[in-house]
């Protein structure tokens, strides 16, 4: 069977939208050589000359800022609302606080946020990047346009890449801590209060002589608290058992 050049097409105009004037009336037919592929097509600028939010993503060189802004984008990061939606946590910051610790607080919102962008975003800016919704945000910043210079997109995703790592990732520094006895003849009082997020907390303290000898103690149940507030309930309840 022997095929014969079609005589009609598809009109790109019908189907894409913000296409150049010069292109609009042509088919898809025009854009196939005489050796049957695709000739032009690929000459096509996306809307605006600028790629997408995903596009530009993919384009990044490293691998781990990929993964993080694609996780950014779709709200996938595990902050603690995101937990609470799964039952995991309670929705309060841990840093500030503050009731809800969304993707948009945890990454500008929070007062350890501003502290990075208040003195980096133009202030013209202020407004538009403080205010606009987590994709229009993500889109202002990786499209470079909150500052004329190069390097805006990377110096943005690289500082938020950080804020993941000390607070959505909760970078886990360990650190060897000793005991250091009092003075002779002196006795020595420890508290302390630990928790797992959104489940439960506890407090407890102990005093020791000045060779390290327990002498009395007590622990306390908390309830549903963040590690801070589990801290503060241990020095209280330390200061009523002295």
């Amino acid at each position: 069977m022997i095929l014969k050049s079609p005589t009609v097409g598809i009109c790109i105009s019908d189907h894409v939208q913000s296409i150049p004037e010069s292109l609009k009336g042509i088919k898809v037919r025009d854009f196939v050589n005489g050796s049957g592929t695709l000739d032009k097509i690929g000459s096509i600028q996306p809307p605006n000359g600028s790629l997408t939010v995903d596009a530009d993503i993919f384009m990044m060189d490293r691998v781990d800022l990929k993964a993080f802004m694609w996780l950014l984008k779709h709200d996938r990061l595990l902050t603690n609302h995101n937990k609470s939606r799964r039952g995991f946590s309670a929705t309060t910051c841990n840093l500030c606080g503050h009731a809800n610790e969304s993707t948009l607080h945890v990454f500008r919102e929070c007062p350890r946020a501003l502290e990075v962008w208040v003195n980096k975003v133009p202030s013209k800016m202020h407004h538009e990047f403080f205010n606009l919704d987590l994709e229009g945000w993500i889109k202002l910043n990786i499209n470079g346009s909150t500052k004329k210079d190069g390097g805006w997109s990377s110096y943005w995703a690289m500082a938020s890449l950080e804020m993941d790592n000390k607070v959505v990732g909760r970078t886990k520094e360990v650190r060897l801590i000793k005991w250091i006895p009092p003075s002779l003849s002196i006795v020595k009082f420890n508290v302390n209060g630990a928790c797992i997020e959104g489940v439960d907390a506890s407090c407890g303290g102990l005093v020791r002589d000045d060779e390290g000898c327990w002498m009395r103690g007590f622990a306390k149940h908390v309830g549903i608290c963040s590690s801070y507030m589990a801290e503060l309930w241990g020095l209280l309840e330390g200061l009523m058992f002295v």
